[in-house]
């Protein structure tokens, strides 16, 4: 087996499996604790995690078959973690943020754009390379930076529920702590062997999401003592819903002209 399948299925059954016994355990301390408030928002906040794991998994499996079909699934799997990982957040905050929303037509548009052309993949030192999802990415990217802007401007009225110090946590030690690692190594890659960061860094940091599994059982210990009791239900503002999207948008767009900058975001990228 070639040491990338290894590394995929490695870190794929790890999440899987730290996803799974933390949610039991962490489940058994918040009955301890007598916050079953708490406990759908771990149920939901978990899954998410077991479908990064998954996804991992399909890409052991697309590489060991070179099957298309099992690494549009795994893409998808991918995606659909970002979007249960943005129902917790409206779990966590009791608050409708329209993900579902904005979740199922990211999906729609990602599967009718995965199926309908050929997908070109490879491996790399310990990763993936991908050669033909720029829209996924796209997606992926603009879910990401909008559940962040939520994270952060979204606690209006649950603020005496829900102390600061969440805002902070909840983002980093559910994917943002190996977010940034990505980013330093990619662009260390980068500028060091000329890799192609917009190729690269989808897979290097699903590989290395498996380092929050060190900093997400400090959260969900923390998390009673930070979380005093469920906010009152509340939806996000069509003002303000359309303020974030404003603002997302335009974080994208900064984004994508950075990575310009690095000659990977190209023509070729975008139609490949």
């Amino acid at each position: 087996m070639p040491y990338a399948e290894k590394i995929q299925l490695f870190t794929g059954l790890l999440i899987l499996f730290i996803a799974s016994s933390g949610y039991y355990l962490a489940k058994l301390y918040y009955t301890k604790k007598g916050r079953n408030d708490l406990q759908y928002f771990l149920k939901i906040y978990m899954f998410a995690g077991s479908l990064i794991g998954t996804h991992q998994v399909f890409e052991f499996l697309s590489l060991h078959y070179q099957s298309q079909i099992i690494y549009k699934v795994g893409l998808l799997i991918s995606l659909s973690g970002m979007i249960i990982y943005g129902i917790s957040l409206e779990i966590l905050y009791n608050k409708n943020f329209y993900f579902k929303r904005l979740g199922f037509i990211g999906l729609l548009i990602s599967i009718i754009y995965l199926f309908s052309k050929n997908t070109h993949f490879d491996t790399l030192d310990f990763h993936l390379t991908h050669y033909s999802i720029f829209v996924w990415t796209l997606i992926w990217l603009f879910l990401l930076i909008y559940w962040n802007i939520c994270i952060i401007f979204g606690r209006q009225n649950i603020k005496r529920y829900i102390k600061g110090s969440v805002t902070l946590m909840y983002p980093l030690v559910t994917m943002m702590i190996s977010f940034f690692i990505s980013l330093f190594y990619s662009i260390y890659s980068y500028l060091k062997q000329q890799e192609n960061i917009c190729t690269n860094f989808p897979s290097v940091w699903c590989t290395l999401a498996f380092l929050q599994i060190a900093f997400i059982p400090i959260f969900l210990v923390q998390l009673p003592k930070l979380y005093n009791k469920r906010p009152p239900r509340s939806s996000l503002s069509t003002k303000k819903f359309h303020q974030y999207l404003f603002a997302t948008l335009l974080l994208t767009i900064f984004i994508l002209w950075i990575l310009s900058k690095s000659d990977c975001f190209n023509l070729q990228f975008i139609f490949a």
